[in-house]
């Protein structure tokens, strides 16, 4: 009988940190995915210095060409239409009033990106899931957040499934807690993967570009997603530190 228990305690351990893993991530990256918040990190990508090495290099005189076409455009309207590439952008004329030849080009080629963007987080994918996976927009659509948002509830029905296992087979409050700990802080480890991302990747022998396109500004706006572990990880340690307080006293008793 004390071999099956283990054997239950073992298999309700490992599913549940597995599942768990996938709850907490699914949860967090269907957060991240609502159109809102990836528009806001697309604002701060766009708004950094690594958005000017997209930006097209255009001829001063184009550009100034364009500023003409605008002012003329403005002179009697409060908003005008531009076709730029296979996009038509709206702007307000006041925001151009103030601004430089090339702040105006820079607007205008953001407008254009984050309209861009919205097309892409609309677009619906006939395929499977295997298949929609290997496409990378599919990772910012809101078919993607919908995925992940019928997911949360399955994942989570199957941690408290394979956490009711572990609780079962384990003989006292000690166990029940100690092993649960375990399995949290295991499975609030990926909380501590930014830091290495942030602090460790810039040690390495890698091009200064490189660094750059990864660490500013994308590996920062992406930390969000793993804050979620923090608080499996600190629940870990104050259970287990709960269960070895159990455990002195219950020895304490038996003394």
């Amino acid at each position: 009988m004390e071999i099956f228990r283990k054997i239950g305690k073992f298999v309700g351990s490992f599913f549940f940190i597995i599942f768990l893993f996938l709850f907490l991530l699914s949860y967090s990256l269907a957060n991240f995915t609502q159109k809102e918040n990836l528009m806001k990190t697309f604002d701060q990508i766009l708004d950094s210095s690594l958005a000017q090495k997209f930006i097209p290099d255009i001829p001063k005189s184009q550009l100034e060409s364009l500023e003409l076409y605008l002012r003329k455009e403005c002179k009697d309207k409060e908003k005008i239409e531009v076709s730029f590439g296979d996009q038509n952008i709206s702007l307000e004329c006041k925001e151009l009033q103030n601004l430089t030849t090339e702040e105006t080009f820079q607007m205008i080629f953001k407008k254009t990106v984050k309209s861009e963007f919205e097309e892409l987080y609309e677009t619906s994918y006939d395929c499977k899931l295997i298949d929609c996976f290997k496409i990378p927009t599919f990772f910012i659509s809101f078919q993607f957040h919908q995925l992940l948002t019928s997911l949360i509830l399955s994942l989570g029905f199957l941690s408290l499934a394979a956490l009711s296992l572990i609780w079962f087979c384990s003989k006292n409050w000690y166990e029940r807690l100690k092993d649960t700990g375990i399995s949290l802080i295991l499975v609030g480890i990926p909380y501590f993967f930014k830091y290495f991302a942030v602090h460790l990747i810039p040690l390495f022998p890698f091009s200064e570009e490189f660094k750059e396109i990864l660490v500013h500004p994308i590996i920062p706006l992406l930390s969000p997603i793993f804050s979620i572990f923090l608080y499996a990880f600190v629940t870990g340690i104050g259970l287990l530190f709960v269960s070895l307080m159990i455990n002195v006293k219950t020895s304490h008793k038996k003394l």
